[in-house]
């Protein structure tokens, strides 16, 4: 299987039709058509259904383009790396939870950069089950996590735990009983942690939104929109809001790194990995 066919496959899906796939791969569009009938041939199955303005794709098509990516990004990155070899410039690939990465990331980097001026970084940001599979995957080197989340056949560094906070309160201290009387913010991964935390205590949550992003969470609660469950360091960056501590011992989070243990990953990415969990004596 070519990775060029791949490669047309993938923008003929992005773009939504053969005609823009052909404009962006500055190619016509008979030759690009029977590109795309030639990898079908080749699979054995219909990978797209062709309409009058888009195509849309089958099962099959859809598991083929998700597998598709990942080879061509693969592809991208191994050009990096052996060009690394050339340059003595040597890129890290890792990935990072929106929460953690605009704070705790930055400032460990900044902490850590004058003794590795050769390294340059290429961060994934995404949430925490997204990252594990670019780890399981090889898009990145080793990615870092928040609890809660599973992952046995991954190697997993307990890095510190993180105190869970109100905002938009304004007092320094909740009760979780009054937070349910609060119209919560909310990001979606942890939407189980805080119900079941509420009904342990025999309350219940009434959420005025429920988003994909602690940095979402935050915004609208400084608006005046409700009050924000987040991780602490999701506030770093706002120096006017109050962070209300939830009298709740239940509300932590725990920020691990993880990495595959069957990847060998680069000598630059195990010195960053291993610098990062001496910062905090983690082993």
């Amino acid at each position: 299987m070519e990775l060029k066919r791949l490669r047309y496959f993938v923008t003929v899906v992005d773009e939504g039709s053969i005609t823009a796939a052909a404009k962006r791969l500055y190619m016509s569009q008979p030759p690009l058509s029977t590109q795309i009938k030639l990898l079908e041939q080749e699979v054995g199955v219909p990978l797209l259904i062709r309409g009058t303005r888009r195509v849309r794709m089958t099962d099959a098509g859809r598991l083929l383009y998700e597998r598709a990516r990942s080879m061509l990004e693969l592809e991208r990155l191994a050009l990096i790396d052996a060009r690394s070899a050339v340059t003595g410039m040597h890129s890290v690939r890792m990935g990072v939870v929106s929460s953690v990465g605009s704070t705790l990331l930055a400032d460990w980097i900044a902490r850590l950069r004058p003794s590795m001026p050769d390294i340059s970084f290429e961060l994934t940001e995404a949430n925490t089950y997204q990252l594990v599979e670019s780890v399981r995957r090889g898009l990145v080197e080793f990615a870092v996590v928040r609890t809660p989340f599973s992952a046995d056949d991954l190697t997993c560094v307990r890095l510190t735990d993180e105190t869970i906070v109100a905002v938009g309160y304004g007092s320094e201290r909740i009760t979780l009983s009054k937070l349910a009387e609060q119209p919560l913010i909310i990001y979606r991964r942890w939407a189980e942690v805080i119900e079941r935390t509420f009904a342990r205590h025999r309350l219940s949550a009434a959420y005025v939104c429920i988003c994909d992003d602690a940095r979402t969470a935050v915004e609208w609660a400084r608006r005046g929109i409700g009050v924000a469950i987040v991780p602490h360091s999701a506030t770093k960056s706002h120096s006017d809001i109050t962070c209300s501590h939830i009298d709740c011992l239940d509300l932590q989070s725990d920020i691990c790194i993880i990495h595959n243990p069957l990847s060998p990953m680069s000598e630059a990415a195990w010195s960053v990995l291993s610098s990062i969990c001496s910062l905090y004596g983690a082993q």
